[in-house]
């Protein structure tokens, strides 16, 4: 899996769905509005399953080509919409984070002070394993993707790339509670 490849195809998807919805408002360009629109769009799709086809192996890559697609959306959105430019920065502030939780969990042993020093209640905990960063990331996104999952009138191509992307970070965290239980010794931490 060539990963700077993958992220060059991300930054195309965006531009490429950003310019077709500018083109489809534009008199005498809607034709190349949408042929660019849906290129963007399966471009987008293609990456996304080649990623999640990897998860196991590659989990970062999953977690860094989300994060581009949030750059590429916050590149192009409008400096008035606070409310998208805050979610898309929050969004990549997260996986920041969650980058740095995953490095700590393959490191390995080091990883055991987070199960130490984390609350053990059933909300602090992924299938027995400590909530970190790496959670919290993708619990925010899941969210961030689900809600606009509920928004009438996306197109069912952009809807399909919005459930991949979904599918990709409940895979991802899947195999993030996998790398926790080796790193923890493969022994369930408490409920």
């Amino acid at each position: 899996m060539d990963r700077v490849g993958l992220l060059d195809n991300i930054g195309t998807s965006v531009t490429r769905v950003y310019q077709g919805r500018a083109w489809l408002d534009t008199e005498g360009r809607e034709g190349d509005g949408r042929v660019s629109y849906n290129k963007g769009l399966s471009l987008a799709l293609a990456s996304f399953q080649t990623v999640q086809a990897n998860a196991a192996c590659d989990l970062e890559a999953v977690v860094l080509l989300e994060q581009a697609y949030l750059a590429q959306e916050l590149a192009f959105c409008t400096p008035v919409d606070k409310k998208a430019a805050n979610s898309l920065s929050n969004g990549i502030k997260s996986f920041d984070e969650g980058l740095l939780a995953l490095k700590e969990v393959e490191a390995g042993a080091s990883y055991s002070v987070a199960d130490r020093i984390l609350p053990h209640r059933k909300e602090t905990r992924c299938n027995g394993m400590p909530k970190d960063a790496f959670h919290y990331a993708c619990a925010g996104h899941l969210e961030r993707l689900d809600g606009i999952l509920h928004t009438p009138g996306i197109n069912m191509t952009e809807k399909a790339v919005l459930e991949q992307r979904l599918a990709n970070i409940e895979t991802a965290q899947s195999v993030y509670v996998e790398k926790q239980k080796k790193a923890l010794g493969g022994v369930n931490a408490a409920p």
